[in-house]
């Protein structure tokens, strides 16, 4: 069964995206993307939903739904429809050595 990423601890691992340049929904895919390269969001972790997600770092559903495309684009999430929004990984598969699915994100997972 895969694990669903916490939406407080995803807003944790996000940091300070609104930080960066351009529009909102590329720094937020930026955040995520950083997460997932930085191996502490795991391949299989489910993403929250959009509302979810929009609703913790008080964006629009439209701004979560440009982020996950352009996560989806770049092949670091798949979406499954009925099923939710999933890592899939770096692109190649490469994470950093000793970071294939951070303990950390298992200690904050939703059922």
């Amino acid at each position: 069964m895969a694990r669903t990423a916490g939406t407080e601890r995803l807003v944790e691992l996000l940091g300070d995206w609104t930080a960066s340049t351009g529009p909102l929904y590329r720094r937020l895919a930026r955040g995520l993307a950083s997460a997932v390269e930085r191996g502490e969001l795991a391949t299989g972790d489910r993403l929250p939903s959009e509302r979810a997600l929009g609703r913790a770092v008080a964006v629009s559903r439209g701004v979560t739904v440009a982020a996950y495309d352009q996560l989806v684009t770049d092949g670091l999430v798949e979406r499954r429809p009925g099923s939710g929004t999933f890592v899939t990984g770096p692109p190649g598969g490469s994470l950093p050595p000793g970071r294939e699915g951070s303990s950390l994100v298992r200690r904050f997972v939703e059922r």
